[in-house]
């Protein structure tokens, strides 16, 4: 009878043993991409390495600078993932970027950003272009595929032209401002 426990307790602990495992490795890849798989979490360290200059061109890139505290944020950041996925899916060259601009606000400001959110494309060299549009995934695959495209194919849809616009005419889209902070906040 004490075989036979002392198998089960083995048998008992290789599975809690594996259990942990994979909580740990979920862990794991929950902190390596907390935005999920089609986005890249990037930061001070690793901005700079993603962002292509005249000397060393890369692939574009379609950063948003956000703030955890900011309702804006957080009602866009479902929309730009699902944008994530579907240019990922399609085979897109653009790269899809989350930047915690509160966490570093001094490098998100070096990049453009001067409230939350910015949603930023960076061409292959470097050039910005904030994005204007509507905060919908369709509207953001629809600015990444004209970012992309030959400038003579390009035509702008009505909702970009109605941004572009806006940009022209300094009409902001809601946006939260470190000053905003202690609203958003427990």
């Amino acid at each position: 009878i004490n075989a036979e426990y002392m198998g089960k307790k083995k048998e008992m602990r290789l599975v809690l043993s594996l259990c942990l495992l994979v909580a740990l490795s979920a862990h794991a890849q929950q902190a390596m991409w907390p935005h999920g798989p089609n986005a890249i979490d990037m930061d001070s360290t690793t901005i700079g390495a993603w962002i292509g200059s005249p000397q060393k061109p890369m692939n574009p890139v379609l950063m948003d600078f956000y703030a955890p505290w900011c309702p804006h944020c957080n009602h866009l950041e479902p929309e730009f993932m699902n944008a994530a996925a579907q240019l990922k899916q399609a085979g897109s060259p653009v790269v899809l970027g989350m930047f915690n601009g509160d966490a570093e606000s001094s490098v998100a400001s070096q990049y453009g950003s001067s409230g939350f959110p910015t949603v930023m494309y960076f061409d292959s060299v470097g050039n910005r272009r904030e994005y204007q549009g509507d905060r919908t995934a369709s509207q953001i695959i629809q600015f990444v595929n004209q970012m992309t495209s030959s400038p003579q194919k390009a035509e702008l849809s009505p909702s970009l032209r109605s941004a572009e616009k806006m940009r022209l005419h300094k009409v902001r889209l809601p946006k939260c401002y470190l000053s905003e902070k202690s609203q958003y906040t427990a």
